[in-house]
């Protein structure tokens, strides 16, 4: 594999942000790893990954952990329509929801 192939399959920024939206959401449905990954068939250890932003998560697999978090593919995206705050504000709120600490004091 050739450096270029490696990076190209190599987790991004939007690839984090996913997966920050994703722990995001299960937290807020005190959904767990393991009974998510049960739903979509992957291991706990997948979600890991994918919240962490280790592993990309393919296009079908984000359909699949919105339908079972009970949101949009947007909300997983971070796709917002006009009438939302600016996308930097969004990301400034989720990276503090992500962290535990956030999590527990907007809880």
């Amino acid at each position: 594999m050739t450096t270029s192939q490696h990076a190209a399959r190599s987790p991004t920024a939007a690839d984090k942000e996913i997966g920050a939206r994703i722990r995001l959401h299960r937290l807020s449905k005190k959904i767990s790893q393991t009974d998510l990954g049960d739903k979509i068939g992957v291991s706990f250890q997948q979600i890991q990954k994918y919240e962490m932003g280790v592993n990309k998560v393919g296009s079908g697999r984000i359909k699949e952990v919105a339908a079972h978090l009970g949101v949009t593919t947007n909300d997983l995206l971070g796709i917002m329509d006009n009438s939302e705050t600016s996308t930097g504000d969004f990301n400034d709120v989720v990276s503090f929801l992500t962290k535990p600490q956030g999590f527990r004091v907007a809880r």
